[in-house]
């Protein structure tokens, strides 16, 4: 989940980095990668990474398990975990809930696709603390400093928080990966 949250706040940099920034030439490829000029008509946003949960009451961490996060203005939302023989989703469609568990192998079952009418509230509120959290990675609230390391890399870094290296795409200029170091 640190990963997913990372990859957002990092995303989000392009659009509220500090003026002084934007004569870098790294920096303004990168913008130019996600699109920044056209974020005002954004009305999808699709986020993947990876995902560990804690194992009942042991403490003990799962394995890495691929995560894809889909949101669609105006209430849209779909989160997608894949397990070795099930993908897990759930989420909404306006007022329809989507959850469902779906068998990856032949002959495998998972569990009960039975939920109660407060699920889509479950849901909901699971997408409003998803948002909550990439509001909580603005600049104000944490500041950052970025800064580019070379023709494909952009450095960012917090305070006590280590340092995060952007890899960009060289032909696009889009995020193509994220190496975080620190707490």
């Amino acid at each position: 989940m640190r990963t997913l949250f990372t990859l957002v706040a990092t995303c989000a940099l392009f659009v509220v980095t500090p003026p002084q920034n934007i004569d870098d030439p790294v920096l303004a490829a990168a913008r130019a990668g996600v699109g920044a000029a056209d974020l005002a008509s954004l009305r999808s946003v699709l986020l993947t990474g990876h995902t560990r949960n804690v194992i009942g009451s042991s403490g003990r961490l799962s394995a890495e398990r691929p995560l894809a996060i889909r949101v669609a203005l105006p209430d849209k939302y779909l989160q997608v975990v894949r397990r070795t023989n099930v993908e897990l989703r759930s989420g909404f469609n306006g007022n329809m809930l989507l959850n469902s568990a779906r068998a990856l192998a032949p002959d495998t079952t998972y569990g009960s696709s039975d939920y109660g009418p407060e699920q889509i509230g479950i849901e909901q509120a699971r997408f409003a603390r998803l948002m909550l959290g990439m509001f909580a990675f603005s600049v104000k609230a944490a500041p950052l400093s970025m800064k580019a390391v070379d023709a494909t890399t952009i450095a960012v870094t917090g305070v006590g928080e280590g340092t995060t290296l952007l890899e960009l795409d060289a032909a696009t200029g889009a995020p193509a990966r994220i190496r975080h170091q620190g707490d």
